[in-house]
């Protein structure tokens, strides 16, 4: 009940159905909301990780600020970020629809990443950084993105099984699948 109280509405996103460890591996867990006057700080500080990163792998269906897919490619790019993204069909379309968002994705493909698209859905966003799991939400309200950080070990191996498991399932682009003639629907942060 206490890890419940710490993470407050934000752990109704955890998802409980997909999770095999308990919520009191999220003891250690930090939430950083969007606030009232930087609604962008959960893209903010993910933009700021990203640049302290070596490795990233997730698996999302949320689109994610353009300033860190722009710095996830120069890391790329630059060979001091290995990342494996698993994309959902819905969030490829969406990111197509955007020409400076399907540039990126061509470019982070091309400069190496593993991206895949899969057909079906996520239950959560898992973002995986180095030793330090990100699970994101949006929040019906269309708030913004809440995101829960932790470094607890039994939910890293869990978030290494998540993406892995629905990596299994998707298929690996090379890059030149990112064009304009995908319909949108992902949500943003």
């Amino acid at each position: 009940m206490a890890t419940i109280g710490e993470l407050g509405e934000a752990a109704a996103a955890l998802p409980t159905e997909s999770l095999s460890i308990g919520i009191q591996h999220f003891r250690d867990a930090t939430v950083i909301r969007p606030a009232p006057n930087d609604p962008n700080a959960p893209g903010a500080y993910f933009t700021t990780s990203i640049r302290e990163t070596a490795e990233l792998r997730c698996a999302v269906d949320l689109a994610a600020p353009l300033a860190l897919e722009k710095a996830m490619r120069e890391r790329v790019a630059d060979g001091v970020l290995q990342s494996e993204h698993v994309l959902t069909d819905r969030l490829f379309r969406y990111n197509c629809q955007y020409p400076e968002r399907a540039q990126t994705w061509k470019g982070l493909t091309q400069s190496g990443a593993n991206v895949y698209r899969y057909d079906g859905d996520i239950s959560c966003n898992v973002f995986i950084l180095d030793e330090t799991v990100l699970l994101g939400e949006t929040p019906p309200d269309g708030e913004g993105c809440v995101l829960i950080e932790t470094e607890s070990e039994p939910v890293l191996e869990w978030a290494h099984e998540f993406v892995e498991e629905h990596r299994a399932k998707a298929d690996r682009l090379t890059g030149t699948e990112f064009t304009d003639d995908q319909a949108p629907s992902a949500r943003q942060i």
